[in-house]
């Protein structure tokens, strides 16, 4: 080895570790960014020629390093609460998918740990720079079940309620009919609730006729009785087959004047297709009640709570989890997209079926993912590329007045 090719060997020393200090400022500068992981920097070494040739000693001559590639930490960030219920991070494995807008939804696609949403004019879930969200829309379906519950249950003095059946609209226009053949065949045809104060005892009646009664029983109704207040609560896990038409000769028994309130439960399941992913836009359908509080579960499924206080599963959120996720190429502004060593078709949904807890993890609301970064470590590497730096810089110089040697010796 030449000391021409010391200087060179030096130089390349210089490039690696001025590269990796570049690797380490990035880390360092972007310790408070919002989903981001950090990076770190992997040498190579450099072989120009063998020593010996046909021999034993078969060791390559160095010529110095090389930077083979820069791999990221993608580990959990720490969570950070929020008061946005937009605001999102997944706890665990999983990306989000962002789109940039398109009036096909077929616009460029990304992917990120920045869960730091909200929805824009058109009611669309967006990022910060206003790519839409990706999910499943879940179809809405019909009421599973009705609680009827009072604490205070009175009915008109004087009804006679045998045979009688209670007459009510849920809060979704849905006509539901209980028909109250159990308090007949109790025996205990009459309960008086003129008492407002404490129903006490007929209310303990009209729980036995129902849940004594088999023809309720088999269609999934209930009653029992409100802890605090001997009211009685009576529960139908049929709803849609289940109507209350009107009493007895003494005329109907409507909600009021049974003192019942009734709270419907929406059964509404999830489209989970992987080829279902559409851009996020919630609003409250026309004619129905404004929404007023939104939450996400755990498996992503953004839920409304309208004015009635009834609640309504909108979408899943779409997450992507990939095999190699070193594949994915950094875009900028937290944003990654896929680069040549991951195959599209080979990317996982969390829409396909049960979620697999090997590419997803749950989701959390009102909350954002910190960066990764570990200050400490990067100070290490810091100090540990700035000592190669200065010790390749001394290889130059000293190889620079090696060369100056010889050149005296001329002189």
């Amino acid at each position: 080895m030449g000391i021409g090719e010391a200087l060179y060997n030096g130089l390349s020393g210089l490039n690696c570790y001025s590269s990796g200090i570049s690797v380490v400022s990035d880390n360092v500068a972007n310790a408070n960014t919002t989903g981001f992981k950090s990076n770190s920097i992997r040498f190579g070494d450099l072989v120009n020629s063998e020593y010996a040739l046909r021999t034993n000693d078969t060791e390559g001559e160095g010529s110095g390093s090389m930077v083979l590639g820069i791999v990221t930490d993608f580990s959990q960030g720490m969570l950070i609460n929020t008061s946005a219920w937009s605001d999102m991070a997944v706890s665990g494995k999983g990306f989000f998918i962002v789109e940039t807008p398109s009036p096909d939804d077929q616009g460029q696609t990304f992917y990120t740990r920045d869960g730091t949403f909200h929805l824009d004019k058109d009611g669309y879930l967006v990022n910060q720079q206003g790519y839409r969200v990706q999910g499943y829309a879940i179809t809405p379906g019909t009421v599973e079940s009705v609680e009827y519950s009072s604490g205070n249950p009175i009915a008109d003095p004087g009804v006679d309620m045998t045979g009688a059946s209670l007459q009510v609209t849920d809060a979704d226009g849905l006509d539901v009919t209980l028909a109250l053949a159990g308090l007949q065949s109790s025996g205990n045809a009459t309960p008086d609730w003129d008492d407002a104060t404490s129903p006490g005892a007929n209310a303990n009646v009209l729980v036995a006729a129902i849940n004594g009664d088999t023809d309720l029983t088999d269609a999934g109704i209930t009653a029992a009785l409100n802890e605090t207040s001997d009211g009685v609560v009576i529960t139908s896990g049929n709803a849609t087959a289940l109507t209350l038409t009107a009493a007895n000769d003494a005329g109907d028994l409507t909600l009021d004047s049974m003192g019942l309130s009734a709270t419907p439960t929406v059964n509404e399941t999830a489209a989970v297709a992987a080829t279902d992913l559409t851009s996020i836009q919630i609003s409250a359908p026309a004619g129905e009640p404004e929404y007023v509080k939104y939450y996400v579960t755990t498996d992503g499924v953004i839920t409304a709570v309208d004015q009635d206080g009834v609640e309504h599963q909108l979408y899943m959120i779409g997450l992507a989890g990939f095999e190699n996720e070193n594949g994915l190429a950094r875009n900028g502004a937290n944003l990654y997209f896929t680069g040549p060593e991951i195959d599209p078709d080979n990317i996982i949904y969390n829409g396909g079926g049960e979620a697999n807890p090997e590419y997803f993890g749950e989701i959390m609301d009102s909350c954002v993912e910190g960066s990764n970064v570990d200050l400490a470590s990067e100070m290490v590497n810091m100090i540990v590329y700035q000592a190669g730096y200065n010790a390749n810089s001394k290889s130059i110089t000293t190889a620079s007045d090696l060369l100056n040697t010889s050149i005296q010796m001329v002189r």
